[in-house]
């Protein structure tokens, strides 16, 4: 590991003949404020691995703001009814099979 000096963000290597080479600050721009998207809907997503989504962990009563790729927002009221979960109150289904929370019926 070659010799190196910090002064906050800024970063200096030392140069062969022991001088000390000039800091550079490696603190980029900032990012801009928003919400991680955490699932793509509609649009073009053939680049989006579902794998690399991230995984949100369930919690009754919880409520899902989803932002559209043409900015419209929807809300989406998660819940549980005898184990099945539920969006906005409607029984949530794949393949006409009830998804359920902890093996409930």
């Amino acid at each position: 590991m070659p010799r190196h000096e910090w002064q906050n963000t800024h970063l200096r290597f030392e140069l062969p003949e022991g001088k000390w080479g000039p800091f550079v600050d490696l603190q980029g721009p900032p990012g801009r404020n928003g919400l991680s998207p955490v699932a793509f809907v509609g649009g073009d997503s053939s680049d989006k691995d579902a794998a690399d989504l991230p995984v949100i962990a369930y919690e009754a009563g919880l409520t899902l703001r989803v932002v559209r790729a043409d900015g419209s927002e929807a809300r989406l009221a998660i819940g549980l009814a005898d184990g099945r979960v539920t969006v906005n109150g409607v029984p949530v289904t794949v393949n006409g099979v009830p998804v359920v929370i902890n093996g409930g019926a």
